[in-house]
């Protein structure tokens, strides 16, 4: 589908109640559908309708060698397309646009319906011929009341054009479109619309009446023709003029998208608010103060007999194991009698002890370990505590975000193909009333 021609078609607000009946397009061969067979496309309302016979192409090597050949167009010099009949509009009341090309100066049929017969001996007509004249000027022909009519316009052509012809309340309107100059060229003719009957087909490239043919499958045109669309409602030339230009334009789109542009607050999170200080103290180790002047020492002993005089002190005492208990002992002999008397001044003397002796048991301790006596005094000191009391002084509101985004709006819209308005422009000059092409580069 030809997205261009649709969008200028919901440009002009047509797509609602879509008068194209038919669409054809010859220029993407999207529409080539079986031997010697054109599918009606769309956009247009109905495509199960209206589909063309190209008639001289009767073999499919026929119909993409001939009739599309060389650039992709219907070339008309190979062949006319037939839509049949059952038409659901009215030809006294519709419009067509076209693509043209042109390579020939002959007079020739673009599009036609014309027929003459008889009824009850009476000579009648229907349809209507819209073509070229040998000047290059579009025309239309109609018969009215036996009478043949044909409404010549001063319309010049170049060798591309888009036109279009509108039929409704006893006018005609014939027009070409110049997207160079962003201009329309129209001429407009009063005709009796009411004779304008429907026929039974009609012929692209041909009719059943024409001068230069013999019937209505013999060529008449030279040239090529790129879309053809035939709409059941008169639209004026400015319209067609929007539609034309999707014809020959880039469809661009660009979709709809969201994007992040701030932030709101959605609510609080109350939380309590603690002072701090001194919640406690802890001890710590400070310094010690070491004394070393001692001995630390670990005893043992043994027993031995020695002789003790009397008032003597001797050690005795008892073992265990590697620990002992001792205690000083005095020696006294029991005499015969107990009479102690001074014998002098000395110390034994005053004592009165005798100087006897006995064999004691005497107990001999030995230093088994020696080591430092350390003593000291250790120092501590207080260190405070802090954090958060337990009373609480206040309360604190936290802020809540979400992200708020907006919407980038989606657009869309057509770009004109330049190289293809560039060959609408007028190439050719008159000499001798002949027109000659001039080759512009």
């Amino acid at each position: 589908m030809n997205q261009s021609l649709q969008y200028t078609l919901d440009y002009n607000d047509l797509m609602d109640s879509n008068p194209l009946q038919i669409y054809y397009d010859f220029a993407t061969g999207e529409v080539i559908g079986g031997v010697g067979l054109i599918y009606n496309q769309l956009p247009a309302a109905n495509t199960g309708l209206y589909s063309g016979y190209v008639l001289n192409a009767t073999t499919e090597a026929q119909l993409f060698n001939n009739f599309l050949n060389p650039i992709g167009s219907g070339n008309m010099a190979e062949s006319n397309i037939q839509i049949s009949g059952g038409f659901n509009f009215n030809f006294n009341n519709m419009s067509v646009l076209m693509q043209y090309e042109q390579y020939g100066t002959d007079s020739c049929i673009l599009l036609g319906s014309l027929d003459r017969f008889v009824i009850n001996s009476i000579p009648a007509a229907s349809g209507f011929n819209f073509g070229i004249n040998s000047f290059g000027r579009p025309f239309f022909q109609h018969i009215d009341k036996g009478q043949d009519y044909i409404c010549s316009t001063d319309i010049n052509l170049a060798e591309n054009n888009i036109l279009s012809f509108a039929v409704s309340n006893g006018r005609v309107e014939i027009s070409r479109y110049d997207y160079n100059r962003n201009s329309i060229e129209t001429n407009s003719f009063n005709v009796n619309t009411n004779a304008l009957i429907n026929g039974s087909d009609i012929y692209i490239g041909g009719a059943n009446n024409f001068y230069r043919s013999t019937d209505n499958q013999q060529p008449t045109v030279s040239g090529y023709l790129g879309s053809l669309l035939i709409f059941s409602k008169y639209l004026q030339p400015s319209t067609l003029y929007t539609i034309g230009s999707g014809l020959i334009s880039s469809y661009n789109e660009t979709p709809e998208s969201s994007v992040v542009v701030g932030s709101r607050v959605t609510g609080y999170i109350k939380s309590p608010i603690y002072p701090t200080g001194i919640t406690g103290y802890s001890v710590s180790y400070s310094s010690q103060n070491i004394d070393a002047s001692g001995k630390h020492k670990i005893y043992s002993g043994s027993f031995s007999t020695s002789t003790i005089y009397e008032g003597q002190s001797y050690l005795t005492g008892e073992l265990f194991g590697l620990d002992f208990a001792a205690d000083y002992e005095g020696l006294l002999i029991n005499p015969v009698t107990f009479d102690y008397n001074p014998t002098g001044t000395e110390p034994r003397d005053t004592l009165g002890l005798r100087d006897v002796s006995t064999d004691a048991s005497v107990f001999t301790s030995s230093i088994i370990y020696s080591s430092p006596d350390i003593s000291g005094l250790l120092t501590y000191q207080a260190d405070e505590v802090t954090g958060f009391l337990d009373e609480a002084t206040g309360y604190s509101n936290e802020p809540l975000y979400e992200s708020v985004s907006g919407i980038i709006q989606g657009s869309s819209g057509i770009s004109l193909n330049l190289a293809a308005i560039e060959n609408h422009n007028y190439n050719y000059i008159y000499y001798f009333g002949d027109r000659i092409w001039l080759n512009i580069s």
